[in-house]
């Protein structure tokens, strides 16, 4: 009727005067915006009809519609069986069906009706679906448990594959002619939406597969009681509440919920960006290269409207750093066009680790957009090669200061190198790094290591596929030190066996009379064992809690993952490590930078050290170690407000971390080319260099 819908404990909406809350028209708005500016253009009501306003903002502000009926009974399950195939239900399905089509007939917005969810196709959907086309012939219906029978006109799976997706674009079967655009997918359940660019490959060349609905927008938790609040470790990191906080009787599938991609105050998640990167609808490609100039193909992927209200800001960066920049303030292709924009840009060649960045920027405001804002982005690569470090030994350790001593006496638990300029020890029943000073000033923190790591704090997909158990044999492998050599030219090598994942590992360090440090892990897998898959191959260094301070050369400014990169671009950025922690609901893995040239951790005065890799590596620095994110009781509640801080800032350096995947998170794995397999170990040796800053 028109009227404010009250909801229990919805956050941060109006007080209603019965202490419930309204859903107003400006929180929807909110939403709306949000999507816009992630470039969502479609929104499916599910699982039943919603307030009448949102029907008609949607119609204001131009989003499609799947308009889907209050049907859900999965709880009666799918077979020849089930109460809902059986005619004592066929009046509450028809009805719900012709309601839903009665009410919003007149909607410009609703492009597609919906018979419901989840519950068994049969002759009360035959039914109702002939209803439907008896009234309104213009617009599709879709029935997902209808598959690709007779009782829907679109095939509408749930989180199919990228693999599949791709098969059925392809297929010639006559039954695989209908369009497919998935009513679930790339479920966004905490630390997710790894794939998302293979899902856009496919409908970007192919017309068969159209899209999807990602499930969902916003995380369904709830504020605690301030009381809740102020007894937490960490009272400054968010808490949501959800299910199983608040009794230990009712069902509860714990944080299941929580699979949006904004919180329930709306922050939009690290992966809206790669949401909303491959949903834009202009992109760019390199055309043309020469000394003199650039030629760049933009493509307009609007049906409707072409691109006159955008200019083009375009930037040349080499080695993270802006050269050249320029605007183009005429970029007019046509709806489905394309059209060739020449760039002043001379001398390419020179531009070492080079990069075109361009940004597609709003001329004037627009519904829900503002001027200024950016509609489409990308990074076109000039020169592929990127410059990563020289491991030249040749330091001068010749002169009288610069020689260094060895202390390896058999009655001291260390080794210890050092002169005037710096100091480290080696433990020698560890073999692991355990002091690095360099005038005076402590690299690794109090009782601090450098150590192998094999593991991450599980994501919410992890949880969901078991790894989380199934690999756990390479949280902690037992690590039996089998020899600790030391040489006369500082090279100090430790050699492991690891009993419980069947492989061998060597740490090679290189110390340099500066105190400069080379460091190079080495994994060797026995080809002849059966041992399971692991997250990451890296190592973690406990550095000193002030050492917060982060600068990078590589993709950011958010974090990114194997498998959820493309829509962060190479650069040089800065941060800190509360910054680069993410809350998510429950703590998870969060904050690794990929394709990583040197990170840079210093104290706020620039006290610290320089990490370049001889390959690109995978980065993160937090104030929470993994084991304080990933305590090992899955099904605990756990919250980012109840960690307890690291006296440490965690340091994570890896030659390769897996994918965190995204096409659903109940059992599926990351895509096969994002899985890190045990018998590819060997393939990915860590080396880098640690190079003190400014402790002169």
């Amino acid at each position: 009727n028109g009227q404010p819908i009250y909801i229990k404990g919805v956050n941060r909406h109006e007080m209603d005067p019965d202490g419930g809350y309204v859903v107003s028209r400006e929180r929807m708005i909110q939403d709306l915006t949000i999507m816009k500016r992630l470039n969502v253009n479609a929104v499916r009501t599910c699982h039943y009809p919603d307030d009448p306003v949102f029907y008609d903002l949607c119609d204001e502000y131009g989003f499609y519609m799947v308009a889907e009926a209050n049907q859900e009974s999965h709880g009666f399950g799918y077979d020849d069986s089930s109460e809902a195939k059986k005619p004592q239900f066929a009046r509450q399905i028809l009805e719900r069906n012709q309601h839903n089509v009665s009410v919003n007939f007149n909607h410009a917005a609703i492009i597609v009706w919906s018979m419901g969810n989840e519950t068994v196709d049969g002759p009360n959907f035959t039914a109702a679906f002939e209803w439907i086309k008896s009234q309104d012939r213009s617009r599709p219906i879709q029935w997902e448990r209808a598959g690709r029978g007779d009782n829907t006109e679109i095939y509408c799976p749930m989180y199919a594959t990228q693999d599949y997706c791709q098969r059925y674009a392809d297929s010639t079967d006559p039954k695989d002619r209908k369009p497919l655009i998935m009513c679930e997918y790339s479920h966004a359940m905490g630390n997710s939406s790894g794939g998302f660019k293979e899902y856009w490959d496919i409908v970007r060349q192919n017309k068969r597969f159209q899209g999807g609905y990602i499930w969902d927008f916003v995380d369904q938790g709830l504020h605690p009681s301030k009381d809740v609040v102020k007894k937490s470790a960490s009272p400054e990191q968010p808490r949501y509440n959800y299910g199983g906080d608040y009794n230990t009787y009712d069902p509860s599938d714990n944080n299941f919920n929580c699979n949006g991609l904004v919180s329930p105050d709306r922050v939009p998640s690290p992966q809206t960006q790669e949401v909303a990167y491959f949903y834009q609808n202009i992109w760019t490609s390199l055309e043309t290269v020469t000394d003199g100039e650039v030629t760049v193909k933009v493509k307009n992927e609007n049906f409707f409207r072409p691109t006159d209200n955008v200019e083009l800001r375009w930037q040349v960066i080499s080695e993270g750093r802006e050269v050249k920049s320029g605007v183009v303030a005429t970029v007019n292709v046509a709806p489905q066009q394309t059209a060739m924009i020449t760039l002043p840009i001379q001398g390419f060649k020179q531009y070492r680790d080079g990069y075109i960045n361009v940004d597609y920027i709003l001329k004037s405001d627009e519904p829900l957009m503002k001027r200024g804002e950016r509609v489409a982005y990308q990074q076109l690569t000039l020169n592929s090669e990127p410059v990563l470090a020289s491991f030249d030994r040749t330091s001068d350790c010749g002169k009288a200061d610069k020689k260094y001593k060895i202390d390896n006496r058999k009655d001291s638990q260390r080794i210890k190198i050092s002169n005037d300029q710096f100091v480290v020890e080696f433990d020698k029943h560890t073999g692991l790094l355990c002091r690095y000073d360099v005038a005076g000033k402590a690299l690794l923190g109090d009782g601090g290591t450098l150590r192998p790591n094999f593991w991450r704090a599980p994501v919410d997909n992890d949880f969901g596929a078991d790894t989380n158990n199934k690999y756990s044999v390479w949280r902690h492998p037992q690590m039996e030190l089998t020899a600790l050599d030391v040489a006369k030219d500082g090279k100090v090598e430790a050699r492991y066996t690891l009993p419980e994942v069947k492989a061998s590992l060597t740490l090679s360090y290189y110390i340099s009379c500066d105190g400069e440090m080379f460091v190079l892990q080495s994994v060797t897998p026995d080809e002849a064992a059966d041992m399971p898959d692991l997250f990451r191959v890296g190592m973690v260094m406990e550095l000193p809690y002030e050492m917060d301070n982060i600068e990078y050369y590589g993709r950011g400014p958010v974090e990114n993952y194997i498998d959820r990169r493309e829509s962060q671009r190479v650069g040089i950025y800065k941060s800190t490590s509360d910054n680069d922690f993410y809350p998510y609901v429950r703590p998870q893995e969060t904050g690794t930078k990929t394709d990583v040239r040197w990170w840079q951790q210093t104290r706020r005065n620039g006290e610290g050290m320089k990490i370049e890799g001889a390959s690109l590596l995978s980065m993160s620095a937090l104030h929470y170690s993994i084991d304080e994110l990933d305590d090992g009781k899955q099904k605990d509640q756990r919250h980012p407000s109840d960690l307890q801080r690291s006296k440490y800032v965690n340091l994570c350096i890896d030659a390769i971390q897996g994918g965190v995947g995204g096409i659903n998170s109940w059992f599926e794995l990351p895509m096969e080319k994002h899985r890190l397999h045990y018998k590819d170990i060997g393939r990915y040796p860590l080396l880098f260099r640690i190079m003190p800053m400014n402790v002169e």
